[in-house]
């Protein structure tokens, strides 16, 4: 598979589901929620409340780990996990992109 075909069928899985785990570090220790992603190609973002245990988490310690895509079919179904660094954006411009 290319370079573009696996982009293509990542990006196909970020925008069908809105829906993921957003794991962020607290104590050391994973702490996993449901959240809302959206996307710009290969960006994601995720909304929340300035003041919210993730929020100081992330301050804290940027690691994340997301995973979304499963469709509880079964061993086929195509999924993302994705390992990165996450940082807060408070900009207004992308409030209201994203809120668009």
């Amino acid at each position: 598979m290319s370079q573009n075909q696996i982009k293509e069928k990542v990006l196909n899985i970020i925008r069908d589901h809105k829906i993921g785990v957003l794991s962020s570090v607290e104590n050391n220790k994973p702490h996993s929620r449901y959240m809302t992603f959206f996307n710009d190609e290969l960006t994601l973002y995720t909304p929340t409340s300035g003041k919210t245990e993730k929020i100081d988490e992330i301050a804290k310690n940027p690691n994340v780990h997301i995973l979304i895509g499963y469709d509880n079919e079964g061993l086929g179904d195509s999924y993302l996990e994705i390992s990165g660094t996450s940082k807060i954006n408070e900009s207004q411009e992308l409030k209201d992109k994203l809120w668009n």
